[in-house]
């Protein structure tokens, strides 16, 4: 039995932060098969909301800490034995298709209609593990859920007709290539600094 209740992102991101701090340990902060010189702060524009919290206090310590643990959280595979990614998986599908289907089962043909792969959603996340399951859920659980709704409806349509969850999975491998450069990160402090 699928867990019927939907999950906000804020306990989301809390859950998956204590379940994977225990391998927290120092992450590499620069990836050496990328151009450091490349200065991509716009993109994460909407992505400091994530942040908030060390945004206005101004400490940078807290803010490592929580890119190291976002960056941690690719290492963690998403399981669909694990009722809470589940339950993650699922407000993601109530929330584009406006469903309040509960499912019987962790796989099916429910998960292609928001753009999986297959009928198992737990294979797409391979490259990117539980950064991208969050960057979703924050996508359909903020103030963007309209134009989240509105590209997932025009995933659906012809001539577009593309994989919405496979894209944003790939947007957040983008966001994760580049957070680990020393230079995004020198640039997204340089954005906190000016906020404060």
């Amino acid at each position: 039995f699928v867990p019927f209740d939907n999950i906000f992102f804020h306990d989301a991101k809390t859950y998956l932060f204590e379940t994977t701090a225990s391998t927290l340990g120092k992450v590499q902060n620069s990836d050496p098969t990328l151009n450091n010189n490349n200065n991509s702060s716009g993109l994460f524009s909407r992505f400091l909301h994530f942040f908030r919290s060390s945004l206005f206090a101004n400490e940078f310590a807290e803010f490592d800490r929580q890119c190291d643990q976002l960056l941690k959280l690719a290492n963690h595979s998403c399981v669909m034995a694990d009722s809470t990614h589940i339950r993650i998986l699922c407000t993601i599908y109530r929330r584009l298709t406006g469903s309040n289907e509960v499912f019987r089962s962790t796989t099916g043909p429910h998960w292609e209609e928001i753009g999986f792969q297959n009928t198992n959603p737990e294979t797409d996340f391979r490259a990117t593990g539980l950064f991208s399951v969050l960057c979703l859920l924050y996508f359909v659980d903020s103030m963007y859920l309209p134009l989240a709704k509105q590209i997932h409806a025009l995933s659906r349509r012809p001539p577009q007709d593309f994989p919405f969850c496979c894209v944003g999975i790939n947007l957040a491998n983008m966001i994760l290539k580049s957070l680990r450069q020393s230079s995004t990160r020198k640039n997204l402090r340089k954005a906190i600094d000016l906020k404060s």
